[in-house]
């Protein structure tokens, strides 16, 4: 059976789902993920921490992006889970690093010989049969940016002037941030929306901002982005018109 579930911090449903008993003492949850410093997963490690404590579940954490110096995505993810198991982990939380099914098998067999079983994170590698995906709302997410953004702009004015940073074409996670960005934003009567662009990379986010920029006359109060990787083009594009301390980010 596969279950997908849209929340943040669902661990006491891998426990449940899984057949672990609540109640059990010395519970270990493993948890692998390829880029730990993305705002997703960042919500989801502080959710997860904040539930293994209040369950008395002990959480381990590994970020493949923190891995050695010269040592490959592959083989560090390899290294963590491994690692893991040798703890005596209870159950896999996983975010596979590639979609190569051939890497995916080598961790699938050494979790079925240790009688390991795996829950998905954010999606399904491929050749995996797994009980629970674990996926964030990421429509929500997009909802709390923009809410955040906008209480704080519209606080001491009547109007403003939003720019939103869609989604890489084809992300289809931060298509639906994106969503969120624009059902909050919508709802605002003063909330008036100058643009929305695509930036895949900060350099293209510093250009089509600065763009922006010039063409409104730095009349812009809030940018809202549904990808922090293009942050530092947004910061850098802002700095150069001396709006950096002037505009919600």
């Amino acid at each position: 059976m596969k279950v997908k579930l849209q929340v943040i911090f669902p661990l006491i449903l891998i426990l449940t789902l899984l057949g672990c008993s609540t109640e059990r003492e010395g519970i270990r949850i493993g948890v692998c993920v390829a880029d730990g410093g993305k705002v997703a997963y960042m919500e989801i490690k502080r959710g997860m921490m904040e539930e293994a404590s209040r369950l008395n579940v002990e959480l381990i954490w590994r970020d493949v992006s923190l891995r050695r110096k010269g040592e490959s995505t592959v083989v560090a993810e390899r290294r963590f889970i491994y690692e893991m198991f040798d703890k005596g982990i209870d159950a896999l939380v996983w975010n596979p690093v590639t979609p190569d099914p051939k890497f995916d098998y080598v961790i699938v067999k050494k979790a079925v010989q240790e009688n390991v079983p795996i829950v998905s994170l954010d999606e399904y590698p491929r050749r995996l049969k797994v009980s629970l995906l674990v996926e964030p709302n990421y429509v929500e997410m997009g909802r709390m940016a923009a809410g955040i953004a906008a209480e704080k702009t519209l606080r001491d004015r009547k109007r403003a002037n939003f720019i939103v940073i869609e989604e890489p074409r084809g992300n289809e996670n931060l298509r639906r941030v994106t969503l969120g960005i624009y059902d909050v934003l919508d709802g605002y009567q003063g909330a008036n929306l100058l643009a929305g662009v695509h930036a895949e990379t900060p350099f293209r986010a510093l250009g089509l901002i600065n763009a922006l920029l010039t063409r409104y006359a730095d009349n812009v109060q809030a940018i809202i982005s549904c990808n922090t990787n293009v942050m530092p083009g947004v910061i850098e594009a802002l700095r150069a018109h001396g709006l950096l301390d002037k505009t919600i980010t």
